[in-house]
């Protein structure tokens, strides 16, 4: 399914409202001034196990922006004109207009980042992946299924980390974007996708993760479904599907978002997967 482009001159977001990323200072409280806070438990170990990830999967296909990628047409990149911006969690914030043409690179992410007036021209985006934006904050979506391990290299290549959602306007436009990228399909017929959510490491803390450079974020959910005692912390945004997470097999410490839905999960819902599965992904940039 083609997406049209809209492009969004290089200039300032408004800051009106709609991407409001949810604030980790307010774990430190809840309701009431009573602390819900968890502690933030550190990774012990990489996610997931797959010894490929310096190749990737797919072989040729490769990063994002590497050489042996063929042109993506800018016909895939997105950006919500009508969006507006106040900015991501934690203590970085997305460049300045200027910061970002700084370098005169273009990444995929859905915004022009060179400011010569295109938006992923050229070698930015591969041929599996496209780029779209909310409010000038950028993200890429690639259909072709890897490991988690894979998929967070990859974003990590792009300056990128596995996307965190913490608004339900952020996740119904990440539904509405990677289901109608300009991309070859995925083998997952649900379009299961990896996000940045994670428990590896301490059974039922998740916590939105980085990697490399990038830094963890904060524990959002503690526990196993809503049904079995599970619960956001200290009012942070999750949307599990009902009977998630269920931690089948005692081996599913990563989440991924169902685009599509199937089974008890609707479009939008969120499902504990093994590490190992091989899934599409979503980044953002930090």
């Amino acid at each position: 399914m083609a997406c049209s482009l809209v492009y969004v001159a290089c200039g300032a977001p408004e800051n009106g409202g709609l991407f409001q990323p949810f604030d980790p200072d307010s774990l430190s409280a809840g309701a009431g001034g009573s602390s819900s806070a968890l502690p933030l438990e550190p990774i012990s170990s990489p996610i997931g196990s797959d010894a490929s990830v310096s190749e990737g999967q797919g072989g040729a296909l490769g990063l994002a922006g590497a050489p042996n990628l063929g042109a993506a047409g800018s016909s895939s990149a997105v950006v919500d004109a009508g969006a507006t911006d106040a900015g991501d969690a934690g203590p970085s914030r997305d460049a300045a207009p200027e910061d970002r043409c700084a370098d005169n690179v273009e990444r995929c992410d859905g915004i022009d980042n060179d400011c010569d007036g295109q938006v992923d021209e050229g070698d930015a985006c591969a041929r599996t992946c496209a780029g779209f934006a909310l409010a000038e904050h950028g993200y890429m979506f690639c259909s072709d299924s890897v490991v988690r391990d894979v998929a967070a290299e990859r974003c990590e290549a792009q300056g990128m980390r596995l996307a965190w959602i913490e608004t339900p306007e952020e996740n119904d436009f990440l539904v509405e974007r990677i289901g109608a990228a300009d991309v070859p399909a995925s083998a997952s017929e649900e379009l299961l996708t990896y996000i940045g959510a994670s428990d590896s490491g301490n059974e039922g803390n998740w916590i939105w993760r980085g990697r490399g450079a990038i830094a963890d974020g904060f524990q959002f959910w503690q526990g196993e479904s809503a049904d079995s005692g599970g619960r956001a912390v200290g009012g942070a945004y999750a949307n599990w599907a009902p009977t998630e997470p269920n931690n089948t097999d005692d081996d599913e410490n990563c989440a991924a978002i169902s685009v599509l839905g199937e089974n008890n999960r609707q479009p939008g819902n969120w499902d504990d997967r093994d590490c190992d599965s091989a899934l599409p992904f979503v980044c953002e940039v930090p």
